[in-house]
């Protein structure tokens, strides 16, 4: 007799994608392999080539993913709030900094990838780059100059990235009191 699979659920790209995201947070790029992730999704090796051509597809994925969830998904959400000047700085240094230490893994593991291979690292630059620039905008329109914004945008970006490299990242309230510091120093 023929097993029924009319209520399994269909296995999806994202599942594919998803699963080698937790992977790819908790062991690194080199970790990412297709069959240890069809292992972990209980299907065959097949199943990935249903949705995916090759293994550079699925890392291209995760590096996609990051970029929209951790980038432009941030920006754009802040932006939708309307929110005044000094709130919107506010609350994206709140969301960066109170980042959970799962968020901050997929950070840290984009950021180590980055060493071994050019395209991840022009990525990165870029999203560095977006990410300083958008930081620099709030503290422009809150009253500083272009260029003592970009100083602090620099400084405040380097701290929070320096987080990822803590043996043990700080607890989030000693995290809040370095926003409270920011906050006080940018609207003195």
């Amino acid at each position: 007799m023929k097993k029924s699979t009319e209520n399994t659920p269909r296995l999806t790209r994202s599942n594919w994608i998803n699963t080698a995201i937790e992977v790819f947070k908790i062991h690194g790029i080199e970790k990412v392999k297709i069959d240890s992730i069809a292992r972990d999704l209980r299907v065959t090796r097949g199943s990935f080539y249903w949705h995916f051509k090759k293994r550079q597809d699925l890392l291209d994925e995760i590096l996609s993913s990051w970029e929209e969830i951790n980038t432009r998904d941030v920006i754009k959400n802040l932006d939708n709030l309307k929110l005044p000047e000094k709130k919107q700085l506010e609350q994206l240094l709140k969301l960066a900094f109170s980042s959970s230490v799962e968020d901050f893994a997929f950070e840290k593991s984009i950021r180590v990838w980055a060493l071994t291979d050019e395209n991840v690292m022009n990525v990165l630059k870029r999203m560095d780059k977006q990410r300083i620039s958008y930081l620099q905008r709030l503290i422009v329109e809150i009253g500083w100059t272009k260029k003592e914004a970009e100083q602090h945008a620099c400084y405040i970006y380097f701290c929070r990235t320096g987080l990822y490299h803590q043996a043990q990242i700080p607890r989030l309230n000693k995290r809040m009191k370095i926003v409270d510091y920011m906050m006080g120093i940018l609207v003195h």
